[in-house]
């Protein structure tokens, strides 16, 4: 049985509206939420509702972005055709509404997601969680593929680190700067004109691709080009703005089959998590690679209490 684009365009639709009012509850309350929580309660819900084609492996909680400058690794597609992305996450302040620590150690979390990306060959993003307040339109709206979109599907948008450098140069970190500049995270799984619309990959590709081009008006040059009475030159290739089609692979990348086969310590992973989003039955993707996790194996690594008072301690110094 395939996986639809249909169900998913669902699953991730409802996941925003969530994140959008669990966002302004805490606000109400005056109880607030972490981005860590919103996290792991979106993984969950979209790893369960999808559980023949989606299996979420989480790990030991580490000082963020210590290794790969990333929360979570998505592996989108089916054999043959798989598109990878590395994910930061980032909640902004419902109270002040700005992102705090978009920034995060004056950039290097950045740096790190970007040279973690280039290793693997993976699409490095941001992941912006936000209350959409009533009557807000994001600048976005307007690009041809993202008008038919509520406003409210914003709560959980996707932008390029490029995006964000730009934005923190600006000094804009408001919800309402990041909003303008991200899409919906749903919008490359209800986007389902690509040529190749059965294969999960290139279609999520494809739709980040259509309004990568859309919104931006920089040319992306990864090939070689012609200069008058040089040598052709191969110009750098631009990490932080990469082509998702681009990135498209014919195998999962190593270091997410290291992670599934537990070559790697839970204490020692580079993200918090990672999920692999087939379009076929997942099990039969993992057999490939003898990445099966046995019938006895925990999916998620918990910390042990004393990591967890460990960690509180970091972010309450950070502070």
């Amino acid at each position: 049985m395939q996986l639809s684009f249909s169900e998913l365009c669902t699953t991730f639709h409802e996941r925003a509206s969530w994140t959008n009012q669990i966002i302004k509850k805490g606000l109400s309350s005056r109880l607030g939420i972490l981005e860590e929580t919103i996290t792991d309660f979106n993984l969950i819900e979209i790893s369960s509702r999808h559980s023949e084609h989606i299996l979420t492996r989480k790990y030991s909680r580490r000082e963020e972005g210590s290794k790969s400058g990333a929360d979570w690794l998505w592996c989108i597609g089916e054999p043959g055709s798989w598109l990878s992305v590395l994910i930061q996450a980032k909640i902004v302040n419902p109270r002040t509404g700005t992102c705090n620590y978009l920034n995060y150690r004056k950039g290097k979390q950045r740096s790190l997601l970007l040279k973690f990306a280039r290793q693997y060959n993976l699409l490095p993003m941001y992941c912006i969680y936000c209350h959409v307040p009533s009557g807000y339109t994001p600048s976005n709206k307007v690009l041809p593929s993202l008008s038919r979109y509520p406003s409210e599907e914003w709560a959980c948008s996707l932008l390029t680190p490029k995006q964000v450098r730009q934005l923190l140069q600006r000094k804009q970190t408001k919800g309402s700067d990041l909003l303008d500049a991200g899409i919906p995270w749903l919008y490359p799984f209800c986007q389902t004109s690509a040529p190749s619309r059965n294969k999960l990959g290139p279609a999520v590709a494809n739709a980040l691709s259509v309004v990568r081009a859309e919104s931006s008006r920089d040319v992306f040059i990864a090939e070689a080009v012609k200069q008058p009475g040089k040598r052709n030159v191969r110009r750098r290739i631009r990490w932080e703005d990469r082509d998702p089609e681009d990135l498209l692979t014919k195998e999962l990348p190593r270091i997410a089959v290291r992670l599934l086969r537990s070559k790697i310590k839970p204490s020692d992973s580079p993200v918090s998590g990672i999920s692999v989003i087939s379009s076929v039955p997942v099990e039969a993707v993992l057999s490939e690679y003898k990445a099966l996790p046995s019938p006895t194996e925990e999916p998620y690594f918990f910390d042990s209490q004393e990591d967890i008072e460990l960690e509180t301690a970091k972010r309450k110094k950070r502070r």
